[in-house]
């Protein structure tokens, strides 16, 4: 009971482990999302504040 369970469960863990090249991959599309996250964020702030800046000088 037990001992089979665990061992499906190794079984079936192994099988959903990401190769090197999909670890890769997977960083890389999260930091360009991040990345792309962080520019909108920037671009906002910019938006918001430009008017501010603008009629200040």
């Amino acid at each position: 009971g037990a001992g089979v369970s665990s061992a499906l469960i190794a079984v079936i863990s192994r099988k959903l482990e990401l190769s090197r090249a999909e670890k890769h991959v997977n960083n890389f599309m999260a930091d360009s999302k991040l990345t792309n996250q962080r520019k909108n964020a920037a671009a906002l702030v910019l938006q918001q504040t430009w008017p501010v800046y603008k009629d200040f000088f």
